[in-house]
């Protein structure tokens, strides 16, 4: 079973700084300092060269790879890169990054076997980690990460429910898991990549 109370902590403490930071440190946690994204863009326009988005496509395939090692069928695209999947088949022009959701009570377990194959991991909040290989880097060498990365949403599967943080741990939603199990392959720019069974519902 999953506290709820966990979430209800985390939301009241967003808008505290020293509240949150406080949350983390009990969690282990070391939140990433705030960063501009290192592919600047305003407003709705492209933000990636064409060899920006295969450097990016190249890091979500490989990610997949080993996230699917650790988590056979139980991860998916999620935030901003669903979005882009369900009404693009892609990464959504103005979008510089690939968001995918795993389950969080098995994050050490993905971190073990990404560390071994050189890729490096780092918490960036209660439910959120940045998953990125150095070897890969096209920007932000001088950051505590490098782009291309993936980010990591953390899911808690409760029984008949999966629980999802979204908004920077403002809000927090509970979906069927038959709605979001057992996932579909869909394209995904040059790939395919696992989305939930019903992803107009999420």
């Amino acid at each position: 079973p999953v506290n709820l109370s966990l979430y209800a902590q985390y939301r009241a403490a967003n808008k505290n700084p020293e509240a949150m930071r406080r949350l983390l440190a009990a969690a282990g946690a070391a939140q990433l300092p705030p960063a501009p994204s290192p592919l600047k863009a305003k407003g709705f326009v492209q933000r990636m060269t064409s060899e920006e988005s295969h450097a990016l496509y190249r890091a979500a395939r490989e990610a997949a790879d080993i996230i699917q090692r650790v988590f056979p069928d139980r991860w998916w695209l999620s935030h901003g890169s669903l979005l882009g999947a369900w009404r693009q088949r892609g990464v959504i022009p103005w979008d510089d990054d690939v968001d995918l959701a795993v389950p969080r009570e098995e994050i050490d377990k993905l971190q073990t076997t990404a560390e071994a194959e050189g890729w490096e991991m780092r918490r960036g909040g209660p439910f959120a980690w940045k998953m990125w290989h150095p070897s890969h880097a096209m920007h932000g060498h001088s950051r505590s990460f490098t782009w291309p990365f993936v980010d990591l949403a953390l899911y808690d599967h409760c029984g008949e429910h999966i629980i999802v943080e979204h908004d920077y741990h403002s809000q927090v939603s509970v979906f069927n898991a038959r709605d979001v199990l057992p996932t579909q392959t869909a394209p995904f720019g040059p790939l395919a990549l696992p989305l939930p069974a019903r992803p107009e519902v999420m």
